[in-house]
């Protein structure tokens, strides 16, 4: 837990696992981890424990979050089965968020934004944001709702779900379905 104040700027990049980023009332950002790592010993298990503990800093107002590199040698990364990092952060409303995500769901909600998304691989669900967004989604599908400013996405495979944006909506999207809902300015599609 830190004590942040009113307005944050919050940088995640996580390689594989959840990533859950909701904004309340409050003057701290908390960060909860769930680990689920591949070591041989207890001490091996305990120094990637320690790697996760040091991506996550602060420097005055700003709260970066980066997952270390744990390789697990073997097949078991060829079948899915290598480490995986989960983030659930509670955070101030007032903040700017940069999510990158190579793997796994994403999820931010009740931010004040901006937002800056970036999804390499895995399903994004922002809901309830006060500012602008930005969304990239290579493979997955993407669901925004509730957006105050504009927003900019640009899905290169997976079905796209947008609903009620007040300002200029610009979708790029390669491949999967495409439904739009109240946009309150320009709608601009490429499909």
């Amino acid at each position: 837990t830190f004590d942040v104040g009113d307005e944050v700027e919050l940088s995640i990049d996580n390689r594989s696992g959840l990533v859950s980023v909701r904004g309340e009332e409050t003057r701290q950002v908390r960060v909860e981890v769930v680990a689920r790592l591949w070591a041989e010993s207890e001490g091996e298990a305990d120094d990637q424990a320690e790697l996760i503990e040091r991506g996550i800093r602060q420097e005055g107002n700003r709260v970066t979050i980066r997952a270390p590199v744990l390789v697990r040698p073997g097949l078991l990364i060829l079948f899915g089965r290598g480490p995986r990092i989960d983030y659930q952060v509670t955070t101030p409303r007032a903040t700017k968020a940069h999510v990158t995500s190579r793997s796994g769901r994403v999820e931010v909600e009740s931010l004040a934004g901006p937002l800056e998304l970036d999804v390499r691989s895995g399903r994004a669900a922002v809901r309830e944001i006060g500012g602008n967004a930005q969304i990239v989604s290579r493979s997955g599908g993407v669901q925004v709702e509730s957006i105050a400013g504009s927003l900019l996405l640009d899905s290169r495979s997976g079905s796209v779900r947008v609903s009620r944006c007040g300002g200029d909506v610009t979708i790029q999207s390669r491949s999967g379905s495409l439904q739009v809902e109240d946009v309150g300015r320009k709608l601009n599609i490429e499909n």
